[in-house]
């Protein structure tokens, strides 16, 4: 899977495949998205971790995720600043959620 979309925003596997929406006719990738077991880091188009839908087996939810020194560091939530990136400052609590698990089940359907 080479592009993914997250509340209408398009996020590539990496970044040639980032390069190659550029003159996609239906938008360009915003940024790139990186799948472990239980989270999907999200990264802007510069490379900056910001966000990450974080399974914790109970349910998932959006979290802001940070980068420092080579260690990684996630939030108990989603600042300001990152919701309105994902465009999620228009969404209810809820809305947030089943957002986050359509795109973390657009994986489990692809291994199945």
């Amino acid at each position: 899977m080479d592009l993914i979309e997250i509340n209408g925003n398009k996020y590539a596997k990496n970044e040639n495949a980032l390069v190659n929406t550029l003159f996609d006719a239906s938008g360009s990738a915003v940024g790139i998205f990186k799948k472990y077991k239980n989270k999907l880091e999200l990264r802007k188009a510069s490379g900056e971790l910001f966000a990450a839908i974080i399974n914790t087996g109970g349910g998932c939810f959006p979290v802001t995720a940070r980068e420092e020194s080579g260690k990684k560091r996630y939030m108990n939530a989603l600042t300001s600043a990152d919701e309105s990136f994902l465009d999620f400052d228009k969404l209810s609590y809820l809305q947030k959620i089943r957002e986050c698990e359509r795109v973390l089940n657009l994986f489990d359907n692809k291994s199945k």
